[in-house]
């Protein structure tokens, strides 16, 4: 995460010690649910955590229109011979996870996508989750990683508050500069 993040404006020091904050802060995201690609000479190249919320946030399936509710009879359908998870019910709150921290080696961004799919096999077996969220800066070459997968694109605002030293950045004829959100924080 260091190598590749810490040129980002924004980004942490990714040093031990915030790790062990980070993953404390609370119980539904510890080390453990941080997967690792390894390389044949037991070297990092990639990470992605995977992030259940379900304990912190319930977002609830409500009033469904005549259409969506067709539309999950035959999922409900398809599920059967498919092995989809579980509709989401009226009522009911949705299952999904978050992926935070992806990173990549320099030059090892199919260990990631390798990472994600491996994980997105992983989740679908489970047949415990509706939704899986991973998300990139529109500029990332990392975005590569979600080839193959799936996915619905989403604009996300993020706004901040930058100290005085850092204003050049934002007036005109500045380099862009990708700045790192970790999106599930907000």
């Amino acid at each position: 995460m260091q190598s590749m993040h810490s040129q980002s404006l924004g980004a942490p020091e990714f040093s031990q010690e915030w790790l062990e904050y980070e993953t404390s802060r609370h119980e539904s995201f510890k080390i453990s649910d941080v997967w690792l690609a390894i390389d044949t000479q037991n070297t990092i190249v990639a990470s992605l955590g995977l992030w259940d919320q379900s304990s912190i946030r319930k977002t609830v399936a409500t009033k469904f229109t005549k259409s969506i509710r067709t539309a999950i009879r035959a999922l409900a359908l398809f599920g059967l011979i498919w092995r989809l998870p579980p509709i989401p019910i009226e009522g009911k709150p949705l299952s999904y996870l978050f992926g935070r921290w992806s990173a990549a080696a320099t030059g090892e961004s199919r260990a990631l996508q390798s990472l994600c799919h491996f994980l997105m096999n992983g989740i679908r077996s489970e047949q415990k989750c509706q939704f899986v969220s991973i998300g990139f800066h529109e500029s990332d070459h990392m975005n590569s990683a979600l080839k193959g997968i799936v996915k619905v694109q989403e604009r996300i605002e993020v706004y901040s508050h930058w100290i005085k030293e850092n204003l050049e950045i934002s007036l005109p004829g500045a380099v862009p500069q990708i700045r790192f959100v970790d999106l599930v924080l907000i």
